[in-house]
């Protein structure tokens, strides 16, 4: 019963998209500021030997460890279909004392289409993460894709929901590098 209520919530969240008059989407010019949340999980760790990747477990990572993220994004449409932008997220466990910081800019295609207020994407990015666990800090280089969706929900603000891939570049001991997913959903004004 709860799972149909968060679901049907949710869902009110994106018909005004649907039902509505056709919204004017983005315009070659337009700078956008968005303001996101992310879940973010590391699933794997590659290492420098023979057997190929090390999954979490065998360095003592009991789970994905899976962290919320929220962060701004400042981006400039070079054409209606064509932007390019920045962003930061940021995560503290106060449990744990751990923090993270991630700071990565970005190149995205929209698919515009006339009259409608739904605009997939597509996209690449990179940049750098700052992570620090049990007094060590670690910098990292990342890079990696994204796609996603906005749905306008007024001539200057849309709701979106993207899957985001990252590959961080660490080279410590064993580790060359890791891998991780996030799951991110936002609000974007237009200006």
């Amino acid at each position: 019963m709860k799972k149909t209520f968060l679901i049907l919530l949710i869902s009110l969240l994106f018909v005004p998209a649907f039902v509505s008059d056709a919204y004017a989407v983005q315009q070659e010019g337009d700078v956008e500021l968005a303001v996101v949340a992310a879940s973010v999980s590391y699933l794997e760790l590659d290492v420098d030997d023979d057997d190929g990747a090390l999954v979490l477990e065998d360095v003592d990572i009991e789970d994905e460890q899976t962290q919320l993220l929220i962060g701004l994004r400042l981006s400039t449409y070079m054409t209606r279909e064509w932007q390019a932008g920045v962003g930061i997220t940021g995560a503290y466990n106060f449990d744990t004392d751990n923090a993270a910081i991630a700071a990565d800019g970005f190149l995205n295609y929209n698919f515009v289409t006339e009259g409608s207020t739904v605009v997939p994407y597509i996209g690449v990015g990179g940049g750098g993460s700052y992570v620090e666990v049990d007094d060590e800090d670690d910098f990292s280089p990342q890079a990696g894709g994204q796609a996603g969706v906005k749905f306008y929900i007024a001539d200057n603000i849309n709701l979106f929901a993207e899957f985001n891939y990252r590959y961080l570049f660490i080279d410590e001991g064993d580790i060359d590098g890791a891998h991780n997913v996030a799951g991110l959903f936002g609000v974007g004004v237009l200006f």
